[in-house]
């Protein structure tokens, strides 16, 4: 008898196979940039720049490997994820709204749980069937200015400007970045942006950047001790009372990322996931046509 369907185990070691590939593949690119960079102490004439030029372009096709590798991973976790609530009987097909749950699914009635506590299955919103008929009916130069005010909206709720934003994305929903270097940076994956799944993404990796900030306003000053200068404890304090952050919950979002890549948790099952899943889909849940209307009026796309 032919088999039809997805074993979920199975699936879940491809899911870490994935990420662990990934994680190498950064790993490597990283090494290799250093030995490039060193080469500037040995090597040195217009054959050493060109090299260095060369490998600049190389660096970035690899680093566009890795997330593609990280885009394939996240849609298996995804399938994964549907599979589980399916063979429970609690999964519909997406309606209207792209989303990837209803609010009632089980056969019996029962809510779907929309704690997106670890081991639960993802929800991601639901979006408002005018709202998303709206969204998606946007053309695509109108819809991605909508969404860029969007995004510098909720980057502003955690006190972050001047991110760099793109469209450009090719694999994936969304990405968040930050380098020491050039800091914050979101894409998002234009093609795809007309389906209200991608509201979610917007208030999701938004959200990212919240978390990272957080972190490092709360991290431990050599200056802490003087009575002008405020101490971790009223920073996890205020950020507790602008945000909602709990100081749990920003020490979480640390260890996440001072865990090596390979050693941690399952992809929707980290800390820092949780929380902007959640973020993500209130954002979606409470999105209204005022909202989207606000929107437009501020990115100059008309409406009725």
């Amino acid at each position: 008898m032919t088999f039809l369907g997805m074993n979920t185990e199975q699936v879940t070691e491809q899911v870490d196979r994935f990420g662990l590939s990934r994680q190498r593949l950064e790993d490597l690119t990283t090494r290799l940039g250093e030995t490039v960079a060193r080469s500037a102490e040995f090597w040195v004439g217009a054959d050493a720049d060109s090299f260095r030029t060369a490998w600049a372009s190389t660096s970035a096709s690899l680093r566009s490997a890795g997330q593609q590798i990280e885009s394939r991973r996240n849609e298996l976790a995804e399938h994964r994820e549907e599979q589980d609530t399916a063979s429970e009987g609690g999964e519909t097909a997406a309606g209207p709204s792209g989303a990837s749950a209803q609010d009632v699914g089980a056969s019996d009635g029962d809510p779907v749980d929309k704690t997106n506590a670890p081991g639960q299955s993802a929800y991601y919103g639901t979006v408002d069937p005018e709202v998303a008929a709206l969204w998606s009916s946007l053309e695509k130069d109108d819809r991605e200015a909508v969404a860029r005010v969007i995004l510098e909206e909720q980057l502003a709720r955690y006190g972050i400007e001047g991110v760099p934003i793109d469209f450009d994305l090719t694999d994936g929903n969304g990405w968040w970045e930050f380098t020491g270097e050039d800091g914050h940076s979101i894409s998002i994956n234009g093609d795809v942006l007309h389906t209200p799944r991608l509201l979610h993404t917007l208030a999701h990796e938004a959200r990212h950047a919240g978390q990272w900030e957080a972190v490092q306003d709360t991290e431990p000053g050599a200056f802490d001790w003087l009575p002008f200068v405020d101490s971790t404890a009223d920073d996890y304090e205020r950020l507790e009372e602008e945000h909602g952050f709990t100081r749990e919950e920003i020490d979480s979002w640390r260890e996440h990322w001072d865990t090596p890549k390979d050693e941690r948790a399952p992809y929707l099952d980290q800390s820092v996931e949780v929380d902007a899943r959640n973020a993500g889909a209130e954002y979606s849940d409470e999105l209204t046509m005022e909202d989207l209307h606000r929107y437009m009026d501020a990115a100059g796309v008309e409406h009725d």
